[in-house]
C-alpha cells in the first residue's frame, strides 16, 4: 500500500506552504513572500527557507512495516530522518548520501507513526509503503500549536537527531504541532515576521534571538530598535496570545565586550523591549548547564544531550502560559 500524494498531504504539519514537484510533496516552513522577498535567493539566508526542520509527517496504522524513499537537498552530516512510533524512536538515517530509502519494522497493533524531516537540509519523502490491507488514517489533532521563531539553536543547529531539538521535544511532551522558523544565524528581524501564517494560530509563540545580535550587530542602538521592532510587529499580529522571549543560553566566550556590549547589557536589551510589548521572559541562563561537555561546538551551541536540559527546563515555563 503506497500513499497517494493526497493522503501524504493530508499527515504533513509544520509547513506554511506545500507545493508538488515533480511527482513529489515539497514543504516549506516559511510563506512565500519571506522566501522570495525578505531572504531571496543571493541572500545569506535564502538556503534556510528550504530546510525543513519540524515538519513531521503522522498518521495512525497498524502496518508492522514502514518504508519510504527520501531526498536531502544539500546532503551533508546531522541531517537526519528520524521514525517514532507511539513516543518511541524505531529508525534513524543520516542524509549524507543526499537521497535513499528507509526500511523499518513497526510495533504491532494500531499506533501513530511519525516521520521526523532533516532540520538543516531540504527533506522530501515519497513512495511511503505500508503492509498491504493495513490500515491508515490521519492522526488526531494535537492539544496546542506553537510557533518557535529563532537562531541556530531554534533551528536545531548540531542536533544529531532531527527529532531531538529543543523544539520537538518540547512539542511532544505539550502535545503540540508546531512551526519552526528559526534560522542559523540571523538575529531580531521585524520585517522576518510571517505573515502568511494566519492558518496557523498558535497558541504560544516563543522567540529566541540576541546571541548573534550580541555578536553580530554593529551597535547598541541597532540592537534595541531590532529588538522592540521585532516584538512589536509579533503583538500587532498576536495581539491575544503568550508570547515568550528565551534570553540567550550561556556561551563560553560571554566575558567579551561587542559593539553591543556587555552579554548582560544585550539580556538588557531584550528584557526592556519585551516589557514594553507584554512578552514573558524565560532565562536561557537557567535551561542549559553551563559545562562544554553539553555543547557540541564547546561554547555556543547545544548538543543533544544539551537540547534534553533545553527541553525539561523550557517545559514548565510553557505549561504555566498554556494554562492561563
Amino acid at each position: 500500500m503506497i500513499l497517494t500524494n493526497e493522503q501524504l498531504r493530508s499527515t504533513l504539519s509544520g509547513a506554511a506552504e506545500i507545493v508538488e514537484k515533480d511527482g513529489k510533496l515539497v514543504p516549506y516552513r516559511y510563506g512565500k513572500h519571506v522566501r522570495d522577498v525578505i531572504y531571496p535567493e543571493g541572500n545569506g539566508y535564502h538556503g534556510a527557507m528550504f530546510h525543513t526542520s519540524g515538519v513531521i509527517s503522522r498518521f495512525v496504522t497498524d502496518s508492522k512495516t514502514l518504508t519510504f524513499s527520501w531526498v536531502s537537498v544539500p546532503a551533508g552530516g546531522g541531517h537526519t530522518f528520524d521514525v517514532w512510533a507511539d513516543g518511541v524512536m524505531y529508525a534513524h538515517i543520516g542524509c549524507g548520501a543526499g537521497q535513499g530509502t528507509l526500511e523499518t519494522r513497526l510495533p504491532e497493533g494500531s499506533k501513530t507513526v511519525e516521520i521526523y524531516f532533516p532540520h538543516h537540509s531540504a527533506g522530501q519523502i515519497y513512495d511511503v509503503t505500508l503492509e498491504e490491507g493495513a490500515t491508515f488514517e490521519n492522526a488526531p489533532a494535537r492539544k496546542y500549536k506553537i510557533l518557535f521563531i529563532g537562531d541556530s539553536i531554534t533551528h536545531g543547529s548540531t542536533s544529531t537527531y532531527a527529532s531531538m531539538t529543543y523544539a520537538h521535544q518540547v512539542a511532544r511532551m505539550l502535545d503540540a504541532e508546531l512551526v519552526n522558523q528559526g534560522i542559523g544565524g540571523e538575529r531580531f528581524n521585524p520585517m522576518a515576521v510571517d505573515d502568511e501564517m494566519d492558518f496557523f494560530r498558535p497558541d504560544l509563540v516563543s522567540v529566541a534571538y540576541g546571541t548573534n545580535d550580541w555578536s553580530h550587530s554593529s551597535s547598541h542602538g541597532r540592537m534595541v530598535g531590532a529588538a522592540n521592532g521585532h516584538f512589536a510587529r509579533l503583538r500587532d499580529k498576536y495581539p491575544d496570545i503568550p508570547i515568550v522571549a528565551i534570553l540567550p543560553l550561556w556561551r563560553a566566550d560571554m566575558g567579551r565586550v561587542t559593539a553591543v556590549g556587555t552579554f548582560e547589557d544585550m539580556r538588557t536589551i531584550i528584557r526592556e523591549a519585551a516589557a514594553r510589548f507584554d512578552v514573558t521572559v524565560v532565562d536561557g541562563m537557567e535551561l542549559v548547564p553551563h559545562v562544554t561537555s553539553v555543547y557540541a561546538d564547546q561554547r555556543l551551541h547545544p548538543n543533544t544531550f544539551g537540547f534534553q536540559f533545553y527541553a525539561d527546563n523550557l517545559l514548565p515555563h510553557f505549561e504555566k502560559l498554556l494554562k492561563k
